[in-house]
């Protein structure tokens, strides 16, 4: 799994953008990147998975844990990217209600 983000400039744009790419699993630092842009001022921060390739159970409940530890900071955190293997991911635990797999990241 490689993991890339860009912090925000100021804090009149605090979004934050993750890229993911490869396999998203347990050994993913989602929450660690989440919450390293957080800390920056981020209070959107916006996963880009388009890259993810392959995804696990563990994987998925890294990103549902980064997603509750964001809410749980009133700070909000949106997955976007055409990854199937996120998309079956969501559809097979079906979380689909509950963490959104938008288009792009608009």
């Amino acid at each position: 799994m490689s993991v890339a983000h860009e912090l925000p400039d100021d804090h009149d744009d605090p979004i934050a953008d993750i890229e993911l790419s490869g396999r998203l699993d347990v050994s993913s630092s989602v929450l660690h990147e989440v919450a390293t842009v957080c800390a920056s001022g981020a209070d959107l921060v916006l996963v880009d998975v388009a890259a993810v390739t392959a995804v696990t159970p563990s994987g998925m409940a890294e990103l549902m844990h980064a997603m509750r530890w964001t809410r749980s900071r009133r700070a909000d955190l949106r997955i976007h990217g055409a990854s199937s293997a996120v998309a079956d991911a969501l559809d097979a635990l079906e979380l689909g209600k509950v963490l959104v797999l938008y288009t792009d990241r608009d």
